[in-house]
Protein backbone atom coordinates (compact mmCIF):
# COMPACT_ATOMS: atom_id res chain seq x y z
CA UNK A 1 0.00 0.00 0.00
CA UNK A 2 1.58 3.45 -0.63
CA UNK A 3 -1.14 4.86 2.39
CA UNK A 4 -2.04 2.73 5.39
CA UNK A 5 -5.70 1.29 5.79
CA UNK A 6 -7.75 4.10 7.91
CA UNK A 7 -10.25 2.00 10.19
CA UNK A 8 -9.74 0.49 13.92
CA UNK A 9 -7.44 -2.35 12.12
CA UNK A 10 -4.00 -2.74 13.71
CA UNK A 11 -4.38 0.32 16.41
CA UNK A 12 -1.35 -1.52 18.76
CA UNK A 13 1.11 -0.93 15.86
CA UNK A 14 2.85 1.94 14.66
CA UNK A 15 3.24 3.09 10.87
CA UNK A 16 6.33 1.60 10.59
CA UNK A 17 5.72 -1.94 12.16
CA UNK A 18 2.57 -2.42 9.87
CA UNK A 19 4.45 -1.26 6.74
CA UNK A 20 7.34 -4.06 8.13
CA UNK A 21 5.18 -6.98 7.68
CA UNK A 22 2.08 -8.63 5.97
CA UNK A 23 -0.95 -8.59 8.06
CA UNK A 24 -4.42 -10.45 8.60
CA UNK A 25 -7.54 -9.27 10.18
CA UNK A 26 -9.58 -12.60 10.68
CA UNK A 27 -13.46 -12.31 10.87
CA UNK A 28 -13.56 -12.21 14.22
CA UNK A 29 -11.26 -9.46 14.75
CA UNK A 30 -8.37 -11.28 15.55
CA UNK A 31 -5.08 -9.91 14.22
CA UNK A 32 -2.37 -12.17 12.49
CA UNK A 33 1.15 -10.93 11.60
CA UNK A 34 4.16 -12.45 9.63
CA UNK A 35 4.70 -15.94 8.92
CA UNK A 36 1.46 -16.54 11.26
CA UNK A 37 -0.96 -14.28 8.68
CA UNK A 38 0.77 -16.14 6.32
CA UNK A 39 -0.13 -19.85 6.89
CA UNK A 40 -3.87 -18.14 8.69
CA UNK A 41 -4.48 -16.69 4.92
CA UNK A 42 -3.13 -20.08 3.01
CA UNK A 43 -5.96 -22.44 5.40
CA UNK A 44 -8.24 -20.04 3.37
CA UNK A 45 -7.31 -21.78 0.27
CA UNK A 46 -7.83 -24.83 -1.25
CA UNK A 47 -5.80 -27.49 0.18
CA UNK A 48 -4.50 -24.92 2.00
CA UNK A 49 -5.19 -26.56 5.21
CA UNK A 50 -2.07 -28.50 5.13
CA UNK A 51 -0.12 -25.11 6.28
CA UNK A 52 -1.46 -25.72 9.50
CA UNK A 53 1.61 -27.81 9.79
CA UNK A 54 3.84 -24.75 10.42
CA UNK A 55 1.92 -23.54 13.38
CA UNK A 56 2.77 -26.42 15.22
CA UNK A 57 5.13 -25.37 17.96
CA UNK A 58 8.22 -27.24 16.66
CA UNK A 59 8.04 -25.54 13.12
CA UNK A 60 6.72 -21.95 14.04
CA UNK A 61 10.64 -21.24 14.07
CA UNK A 62 10.71 -22.78 10.55
CA UNK A 63 7.87 -20.62 9.25
CA UNK A 64 9.26 -17.67 10.85
CA UNK A 65 12.51 -17.91 9.52
CA UNK A 66 10.67 -18.61 5.93
CA UNK A 67 8.68 -15.59 6.24
CA UNK A 68 11.28 -13.55 7.59
CA UNK A 69 13.99 -14.38 4.15
CA UNK A 70 11.30 -13.74 1.95
CA UNK A 71 10.59 -10.62 3.85
CA UNK A 72 13.74 -9.47 3.08
CA UNK A 73 13.70 -9.74 -0.55
CA UNK A 74 10.83 -8.60 -1.55
CA UNK A 75 12.56 -5.90 -3.88
CA UNK A 76 14.23 -8.71 -5.52
CA UNK A 77 10.97 -10.99 -5.33
CA UNK A 78 8.83 -8.40 -6.57
CA UNK A 79 10.24 -8.16 -10.56
CA UNK A 80 8.81 -12.01 -10.59
CA UNK A 81 5.28 -10.68 -9.58
CA UNK A 82 3.08 -9.06 -12.51
CA UNK A 83 1.59 -5.78 -10.80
Amino acid sequence: FTELPVGDWLTALAADQIRASVHLIAPNGREYHGGHAVTQAARLLRGGQAAAVFDLPGLVWLRDAGYTVVASQRGRLSRFVRH
